[in-house]
């Protein structure tokens, strides 16, 4: 009874033996297929690491202002009894934009004219008896005075009726009539607006650190968003001697013509300031950086072909010691590359360091890549960077 006993614990310890051998070569067999296997190339586009010459700049976003703009309002109470302009119109220094009504001061000013006659003519008879010694100097000099008086009432009326005639200030452009015939307004109500857009200002700020670099008549790029084609040339006209303590920013003032009236008050603008010298720089497409936290990268291609008969040799040897086909090498591989970056224009970037000229780098398809990844480069992508892009309505 042990013999046959001993016998069936021999046979299945024989037989979880085999099991477990079988399973190993398996799982061997599967290690060995993982260590071969080899991840398919992805497809990439790439671009050549190139070196621009590239006048230096500041940029910065700024607003356009009127040379000279205003409001025009009331500067006394009255009723519109005449409107001499339409909205949007062009006027001419001192034209008469509206009129108001300005009865009562006239009749006003008649009677002032009157009592000033009077006095004019008390005056010169007081005169006369004082120069006969008739009458005492005091009533010569108090017809001097209510003289006086009257005719500085007649100019006191002869200003209010000024004021109820309201004129442009200036040569320019009306924007929307705010008042009509008929109402009436008050001491400051707004009229319509008055804008010259002969010339223009360009307000925008620029880091404390850039103020050495930056002076009154340096040359100033505006461009509009509305006009992609276009490129205004204008000079720095002042820069504000003290520096925003929330900000740290500087304001700068450019100066432009605009004759054409194309740029309007109010308007958002990309201001550009050229500095004096061109420097030489090392630019990639903006497509080819992969930002991160850590730092930014972009990846590298690189030939992964063996170099020379004994490298060729040592790989067809360690590839297949059964006579095995050698597994293939990936011709391209994805190096990562941490740089770092300066200026922006259009399609490209500035590097730093970390790149040299002539290297191929990335332009499309780096998210999906680590470093070593094999790599196809596709040259079918007809996207061409440019430094000034003018993109097409489609």
């Amino acid at each position: 009874m042990v013999k046959k006993i001993a016998l069936a614990v021999l046979g299945l310890v024989a037989v979880v033996a085999a099991l477990g051998l079988v399973k190993f070569k398996q799982i061997e067999a599967m290690i060995a297929a993982g260590e071969a296997m080899q991840m398919p190339p992805e497809s990439v586009s790439v671009a050549e690491v190139e070196e621009q010459i590239w006048v230096p700049s500041l940029r910065a976003v700024g607003t356009v202002r009127a040379a000279r703009g205003v409001t025009v309002s009331a500067e006394v109470p009255g009723l519109v009894a005449k409107l001499a302009f339409d909205s949007g119109q062009k006027v001419q220094t001192g034209a008469v934009l509206i009129q108001l009504d300005a009865s009562i001061e006239r009749a006003e000013l008649a009677s002032a004219k009157a009592t000033a006659r009077l006095a004019r003519v008390t005056l010169r008879r007081q005169s006369r008896l004082a120069d006969q010694k008739i009458n005492a100097p005091a009533e010569r000099d108090t017809a001097q005075a209510e003289a006086d008086q009257a005719a500085a009432r007649v100019a006191n009326i002869l200003a209010q009726i000024a004021k109820k005639t309201i004129r442009a200030p200036f040569a320019g452009q009306l924007g929307i009539r705010q008042v009509d015939l008929g109402q009436i307004v008050s001491a400051g109500t707004p009229i319509v607006s008055l804008q010259d857009l002969e010339t223009v200002f360009v307000d925008f700020f620029l880091p404390q650190q850039d103020l050495p670099r930056i002076a009154r008549d340096q040359e100033v790029e505006i461009r509009v968003d509305a006009f992609v084609d276009r490129v205004w040339m204008g000079r720095i006209q002042s820069i504000e001697p003290s520096v925003d303590p929330s900000t740290r920013n500087v304001q700068v003032r450019a100066v432009l013509d605009n004759a054409d009236g194309t740029l309007h008050p109010g308007m958002f603008v990309e201001a550009q300031v050229n500095l004096p010298a061109a420097t030489p720089v090392i630019v990639v497409p903006a497509t080819a950086v992969v930002y991160a936290p850590y730092g930014n990268s972009v990846y590298v291609v690189e030939s992964n072909e063996p170099k020379g008969a004994a490298a060729a040799a040592d790989q067809n040897g360690a590839a297949s010691p059964e006579g095995a086909p050698p597994p293939q090498v990936p011709a391209m591989l994805a190096r990562q590359v941490f740089v770092k970056l300066g200026e922006r224009r259009g399609d490209f970037v500035v590097v730093r360091s970390g790149l040299d000229k002539g290297m191929q780098v990335v332009r499309a398809g780096a998210f999906k890549l680590r470093n070593g990844s094999p790599v196809v480069i596709d040259e079918s992508d007809p996207v061409v960077p440019q430094v000034a892009p003018k993109p097409e309505d489609s």
